[in-house]
């Protein structure tokens, strides 16, 4: 997918962790840490101390500058996991659970 176009995946653990995730897990993407900025919480993904997966899609504007094209969370209904749909058949969440 990285061929495709690039990205990045960020979250709130160390450094040390996520490294030792990739390792652990095969991973051939990159990982940054947003343990010390605010990134996840601007970009909504992060609410009151509990943890939201998602996407957002950065580009860089006419000045260089990187800028928020758009940004989706990951949930029931959405367009990205076909496990919300086996869950909710097999009655294993509550939707209000996961809404944001």
């Amino acid at each position: 997918m990285s061929q495709k176009f690039p990205f990045i995946v960020t979250s709130k653990e160390t450094i040390e962790r996520q490294q030792a995730n990739i390792a652990e897990r095969g991973w051939q993407f990159p990982m940054v840490s947003s343990k010390d900025n605010q990134f996840l919480e601007e970009m909504g993904f992060l609410k009151d101390g509990r943890m939201y997966p998602g996407l957002a899609l950065l580009c860089k504007n006419e000045a260089g500058e990187m800028a928020s094209h758009g940004r989706r969370g990951f949930g029931p209904g959405d367009n990205f996991g076909l496990l919300w749909h086996v869950f909710d058949l097999a009655g294993v969440w509550e939707a209000d659970e996961y809404s944001q």
